[in-house]
């Protein structure tokens, strides 16, 4: 008997500055050095903002992961990332192959959403250093804005 693929939607921390790039539109590919490439086109992504804002401040749909070589990666995604070269390959120093998530439909919340919003039985639940996953993979209603 096969097993049915499970739907997990994903909370990922990212930069602030980069975050709001991906919510207006202008940054159509995050760059990770690892991520699971598994997941299904569809898969929701909840924008966690590091930094100043540390809220969650809105979603968007993974459209396509790929793992590639650096130079390879880097030649893929150079016009989508808002990243410098020096950036890109300084971020990946060490690794072979890097993630990148092409981002699909993009939803703003008009307000920013706490932690404790998405998990609710969970204490002062703490920001993912990269990233986790949400289960069961409800989809939660926000007020917002698609871009």
């Amino acid at each position: 008997m096969r097993k049915s693929h499970v739907k997990k939607n994903i909370v990922l921390s990212i930069k602030e500055a980069f975050a709001d790039l991906i919510l207006t539109g202008e940054k159509t590919v995050e760059l990770r050095r690892k991520f699971p490439h598994d997941l299904p086109r569809g898969t929701i992504v909840y924008v966690y903002a590091s930094g100043g804002a540390k809220s969650i401040i809105g979603q968007f749909e993974i459209q396509e992961i790929f793992v590639l070589p650096l130079d390879s990666l880097w030649n893929a995604t150079k016009n989508h990332s808002c990243v410098s070269r020096d950036f890109f390959f300084s971020y990946f120093s060490g690794v072979r192959c890097g993630v990148a998530i092409r981002v699909g439909k993009i939803k703003k919340f008009s307000r920013s959403k706490r932690l404790s919003d998405l998990f609710p039985k969970k204490i002062n639940p703490r920001p993912p250093q990269s990233f986790c996953y949400l289960e069961p993979p409800s989809r939660y209603e926000f007020d917002s804005t698609e871009a």
